[in-house]
């Protein structure tokens, strides 16, 4: 008995041991679990006070908000929610990156696309490259001071020691050319003139037949910037002498020198729908370098902008004149090396600065896409007055985040936009940029069309749901019109000779005509059979709204006039092409239009 008692004492023991031992683990477990919920917590506001720094940068430094973002010790991947996630897409400015190096990018330009960048190479060769892929296609070995796309044109032009020379974008052919030599090229935005530089002497060219129109004397040093008017008929230049004059372009004649400048001018760029002239001047003394805003008609100071490090050697203004670019950096007079860097300046001074770095070398060129939501820039790492290039690199930029994305978001649906059409028997049609569906009533997918080819953008889909319409959007297939039949998945190619993709799309109420617009004021109409009906001149920038009356007889185009900016409102007779009226008032393009149901 006593030995059963000592077993019993010892199992009680055993088991009070045992109590004790679970006690300590929970209590351990339970520390552990305080403590990884502390760190968590603790993770959760180093992250959250991360995001908070990166929304108070992210409008004036995106560059520096993404760094901010994409730090994993501060926001590590399990913790990236929608928060992050809304903060990276709008900050991810930077589209395309092209690290080269380039000696010869002293330029670059965009096509109308916005998608299609031309520059200058390796061994100063001429190349085009797709926006989205990066994929690099030669044009001309050269070498080449210049290139530009002309606006409204599928059409390239190289400047080359003897000739100016001019290629088709879709083919590489080149189609004619100039003899001359040109250091710059600048064209009116309608795309009719060309104004070239070659040290003091400016020319003024037909940009079509390739006639002299204007030789323009008056600077007594090079000639660094050149920029015409918002419409066209004015040409002001930036010299060394210390000037900018501003020419006009029928006649030749000088409309206004300011002269007396602090320094070199060294860019010059119209603001304001053409109201003010900004100038960049180099350093003159003791005195800082500056951009001047000027008024056109009298020379005026009516701002100066100083926050920046250095000389801007460039300059371009937005397509609707409110924001001003400007490029950084380089080797500077003082042998100072500075990164490169551009700077966007709202010209009516309402918000600092945007800032985009991280550029190899000082900025020596940029180009705003055709609606001003993309910005390229082409960078060198030597000193530009010195006149050659040790490296440099291109970059594409999305100014405007809320002007659509180029590549998809890895955490969102890679068919972008989705857009629904009712259909009979409440289904309803979900149509997107590379995906066409049906779904009934409780939205189940009852069947789906896969596009043959990605990179397309939706323009519409006809009234009786039976044919949808896309656009190209990124080369060589940017401007091809695609007809989807939605009932069989037949594909039809309406258009394939623009290389700037169609920007807008009406259906008539009866699904017989459909009106497409392009860049330039052109509007195409196609019957059923896909046959161009007529073509509609516009003559109001692009044509971002189209509507039909309800009887289909009248066809209404929104645009800006006479490139100001200011929006004006067409009609035209479907059957002829007659413009039957015309409505202004508008201070904007309008990009909507609907009738009223009597018409």
């Amino acid at each position: 008995s006593e030995a059963l008692q000592a077993i019993r004492k010892e199992n009680a023991t055993a088991r009070a041991n045992e109590q004790l031992a679970r006690e300590e683990q929970q209590k351990a477990d339970s520390e552990r679990q305080r403590a990884e919920r502390e760190l968590a917590r603790s993770r959760r506001m180093l992250m959250t006070t991360r995001l908070v720094q990166a929304a108070a940068i992210g409008d004036r430094d995106p560059v520096a908000a993404l760094r901010v973002l994409h730090d994993t010790d501060a926001c590590p991947f399990n913790l990236r929610d929608f928060a992050w996630r809304l903060l990276a897409q709008r900050y991810r400015r930077e589209l395309l990156s092209l690290p080269g190096p380039y000696e010869g990018c002293l330029t670059v330009s965009l096509g109308g696309d916005g998608l299609t960048l031309a520059f200058g190479g390796e061994g100063r060769k001429a190349l085009l490259c797709d926006g989205r892929s990066g994929q690099e296609r030669l044009l001309s070995p050269g070498p080449i001071t210049a290139i530009a796309f002309r606006p409204g044109s599928g059409e390239v032009f190289t400047a080359e020691p003897k000739a100016i020379r001019v290629w088709d974008c879709s083919t590489g052919k080149e189609l004619r050319s100039i003899a001359t030599t040109a250091s710059t090229l600048t064209f009116s935005a309608d795309g009719k003139w060309l104004a070239t530089t070659w040290n003091s002497q400016i020319t003024v060219w037909d940009a079509i037949s390739g006639r002299q129109l204007q030789t323009l004397a008056g600077h007594s040093q090079f000639v660094n910037g050149l920029a015409f008017s918002p419409d066209g008929k004015l040409l002001a230049s930036a010299g060394e002498d210390r000037t900018v004059r501003v020419w006009e372009v029928q006649t030749g004649k000088s409309r206004a020198v300011f002269d007396q400048q602090p320094g070199p001018a060294f860019a010059v760029a119209w603001v304001d729908r053409g109201r003010q002239l900004a100038v960049s001047l180099g350093r003159s003394g003791r005195g800082p370098a500056v951009v001047r805003l000027l008024e056109a008609d009298t020379g005026l100071e009516r701002r100066a902008l100083r926050d920046f490090v250095g000389e801007v050697w460039v300059l371009r203004a937005s397509p609707d004149g409110r924001t001003l670019a400007g490029g950084t950096g380089g080797v500077q007079p003082n042998g100072q090396e500075l990164p490169g860097k551009v700077l966007l300046w709202q010209v009516d001074g309402s918000e600092p600065p945007l800032i985009l770095a991280g550029h190899q070398g000082g900025v020596q060129a940029l180009a705003f896409s055709f609606r001003g939501e993309r910005l390229a820039v082409a960078s060198g790492g030597a000193d530009r007055l010195a006149g050659g290039l040790s490296g440099g690199g291109v970059k594409l930029w999305q100014i405007n985040p809320m002007c659509g994305r180029l590549a998809p978001d890895p955490d969102t649906d890679e068919s972008g936009l989705v857009l629904l059409h009712s259909l009979p028997g409440g289904r309803f049609l979900e149509a997107s940029n590379s995906r066409v569906a049906r779904r009934d009533s409780k939205g189940t997918r009852l069947d789906a069309l896969t596009l043959k080819t990605e990179h397309r953008k939706l323009l519409t889909v006809s009234p009786d749901r039976k044919s949808a319409v896309f656009t190209g959007t990124r080369f060589p297939q940017a401007g091809t019109i695609y007809l989807l039949d939605l009932a069989s998945g037949q594909e039809k190619i309406l258009l394939n000779q623009q290389t700037s993709a169609a920007v807008a799309a009406a259906y008539s109420p009866d699904s017989a005509t459909l009106a497409v617009s392009h860049p330039q004021g052109v509007v195409r109409l196609f019957d059923r059979a896909g046959t161009v009906l007529r073509v509609i001149q516009a003559n109001h920038g692009t044509p971002e709204g189209l509507a039909f009356s309800p009887d289909g007889k009248i066809l209404a185009t929104g645009g800006a006039m006479d490139r100001t900016q200011k929006g004006e409102i067409a009609f035209w007779e479907v059957t002829s092409g007659r413009r039957l009226g015309l409505g202004r008032g508008h201070p904007w393009r309008p990009s909507s239009l609907v009738f009223s149901p009597d018409g």
